[in-house]
């Protein structure tokens, strides 16, 4: 083998090995901001469950009465629209599955009155863990008439 031929094997494994080094700084990086994601999405979660319940309180305090769905809310400019949906669920489904769903006949009982269409934050939650071992809480939450948002886990 002549010279040329042994630097351009020596350059093609260093860049193989820039290469490699480049693909583990991604993995790792997406790692460690990828609980994080969940954790903000979370939290806006539980934000859009309190401006629902605001919007409630504020219909029903115009009107005399609950209103019928989440849409009602959106039509009399009490919330935006999207408010009404789940960010993680956004995320893994559509639009449909993410949005919350609304139970005006446990308004004032011990039951939640929105909650999510689906267990999205435990789908990030089940994919993070086991992909990634990233410890994260179960969680699918409720908001309740006292204006509470607790995991339904919560008992």
């Amino acid at each position: 083998m002549d010279r040329w031929t042994a630097s351009w094997i020596r350059t093609g494994v260093f860049i193989g090995l820039l290469v490699l080094l480049a693909v583990g700084w991604v993995e790792v990086s997406f790692l460690r901001h990828a609980g994080a994601r969940e954790l903000a999405r979370r939290t806006a979660c539980k934000y859009n469950l309190k401006l629902v319940h605001r919007a409630i309180v504020e219909y029903r305090s115009e009107s005399g009465a609950l209103p019928p769905d989440l849409d009602s809310l959106v039509r009399a400019q009490l919330l935006d629209r999207e408010s009404l949906y789940c960010p993680s669920g956004l995320l893994l489904s559509s639009a449909q599955d993410a949005k919350y769903l609304y139970y005006p006949e446990n308004w004032g009982t011990e039951q939640p009155v929105v909650m999510e269409a689906h267990d999205s934050h435990l789908l990030w939650e089940n994919a993070l863990t086991r992909t990634f071992s990233l410890p994260l809480e179960p969680a699918s939450f409720g908001l309740y008439s006292d204006e509470t948002v607790k995991s339904l886990f919560e008992r």
